[in-house]
């Protein structure tokens, strides 16, 4: 009795469910079907996916965004998943960094933070780094002068981790392609660019191969010293270079590379280790020209930290741009290269762009006093041009060369006579013109190779600054090369 009662339950709770019934269950009570077969499966995923509604054009979208200031476009990144990729790439398609700029840029970026911490960024979404993946071109300025009032309780670990994270440009954002420099205002800008000095700026490692076009805003000579932040692009690809920062303390990094280089030497003195590659010792390119302060057997040669700084390798397009309004000394550098020393960082280089510039392209471009030491009777014209002609012999022969706005040079300051200067601004470029290249001529033919006048005179052109501007000059400068120079 008890048994029958039971299989009774049973068939109850069966008819229930649905098994065995002939009758179909009500549409709430059905479960979904499982797929039999890998194209029912497809199907079934393609109907179950959520219907988007129509929207205009892309292309449009774009159009409209491209009107919409940062903040309206920061709430866009919020609406949905196309507008944050369409946002997002007008937002982040150009950074600027500078002290006051790392902490809202970069804030929420999980490699930023796995890179500070040393631990894996467990649940946090990503969303800030797949913005960063769509910057194409970084402006950094000079970030070590920082003259913030806050006490050091108040910013806590904010200087060390936010005013220059400890991690590179290249990891940060990928698919950067232009890299734009802003050097300070002082004369000491080579040490002060950034605040880990004497080491290397991290965001400046491992850069080889990873960026196309570097612009240098500032620069106070052709043969621009590059500041002591920048490392030494030439070193082996597993070699640890030690350089003595004093007696007792000894700083070394290690970096990787995807080429392979001749195996290091090693240089012992006393208690001091040099660890060179075969690179370090090959002094062509500027070197080779035989300047005074940056030759094989000038100054260079003491081995200092910042001295070996160097660009990285591979760009193709190089601008060096020289605002008016400075002075120059070469003494004040006579412990650094300038960026032109290593050959082998230059030899994938296709254009450089030497840039004279001023607020407006019929201003004078002014100097208050430029001495290169190269011989006590020059005047700062001399000076100039020679740096000029040493600047253009010291890229690889197949580099255009482009000097821009050497017309509107103030000769008076330059001390280039009165009578170039009743002669008008006209007369006074071609004077620059001409003397450069008959300075490069004499480099050549010194060298004893005469064979070479004729192509390097071809590969070097000389371009009105106004035409320069409308060309390409107001994109190369940028919409923040203001923030610290006022073009």
């Amino acid at each position: 009795m008890r048994s029958s009662s039971r299989a009774t339950s049973f068939a109850d709770l069966a008819d229930l469910l649905g098994f065995g019934s002939s009758k179909p269950l009500s549409r709430s009570r059905n479960p979904i079907a499982r797929p039999r077969s890998t194209l029912e499966l497809h199907h079934t995923a393609e109907t179950r996916r959520r219907r988007q509604t129509s929207h205009l054009p892309t292309s449009i979208i774009i159009r409209i965004l491209s009107f919409a200031d940062p903040s309206t476009l920061a709430h866009c990144l919020t609406v949905s998943r196309l507008f944050f990729h369409l946002a997002g790439t007008i937002l982040y398609s150009s950074l600027t960094l500078c002290s006051t700029d790392f902490r809202p840029v970069l804030s929420g970026s999980a490699v930023v933070h796995e890179a500070v911490t040393g631990k894996v960024a467990v649940g946090r979404k990503k969303f800030k780094d797949r913005l960063l993946k769509l910057t194409q071109e970084v402006t950094l300025l000079s970030h070590g002068d920082d003259d913030d009032d806050e006490s050091d309780d108040e910013r806590g670990r904010g200087k060390e981790i936010w005013e220059c994270p400890p991690l590179s440009l290249s990891a940060l954002t990928p698919k950067m392609k232009t890299l734009r420099i802003v050097l300070a205002d002082e004369f000491d800008y080579h040490l002060t660019f950034c605040p880990r000095y004497p080491h290397h700026c991290p965001l400046l490692l491992d850069l080889d191969y990873r960026i196309d076009r570097m612009i240098i805003l500032g620069a106070r000579s052709p043969l621009v010293v590059l500041p002591t932040a920048f490392p030494n692009y030439t070193s082996s690809p597993t070699t640890s270079l030690s350089l003595p920062i004093s007696p007792t303390h000894t700083t070394t990094f290690s970096r990787t590379s995807t080429r392979s280089t001749p195996p290091p030497s090693t240089i012992i003195d006393g208690d001091s280790t040099l660890t060179l590659t075969l690179d370090d010792v090959d002094n062509r390119g500027g070197g080779r020209e035989g300047h005074g302060r940056h030759s094989a057997s000038g100054h260079h040669g003491n081995g200092t930290f910042g001295g070996r700084s160097a660009l990285p390798k591979g760009i193709l397009d190089l601008y060096v741009v020289l605002p008016t309004g400075q002075s120059y000394d070469a003494k004040d550098y006579q412990d650094h290269h300038h960026a032109f020393h290593k050959y082998k960082t230059l030899s994938d280089l296709q254009r450089l762009t030497i840039v004279f510039s001023t607020p407006t392209p019929y201003k004078p471009w002014q100097i208050a006093y430029y001495d290169s030491r190269q011989d006590p009777t020059w005047t700062s014209y001399l000076n100039l041009a020679e740096d000029i002609a040493e600047t253009c012999l010291s890229v690889p022969g197949e580099t255009e060369v482009r000097v821009v706005g050497v017309e509107n040079m103030d000769g008076e300051l330059l001390n280039m006579g009165v009578g170039v200067m009743q002669q008008g601004k006209e007369r006074v470029g071609k004077i620059m013109e001409e003397r450069v290249r008959r300075r490069m001529e004499v480099r050549l033919r010194a060298k004893g190779r005469e064979e070479e006048v004729g192509k390097r005179a071809e590969r070097v052109r000389f371009v009105r600054l106004q035409e320069w501007m409308e060309e390409e000059g107001t994109e190369v400068l940028g919409e923040n090369a203001d923030l610290s120079r006022g073009w």
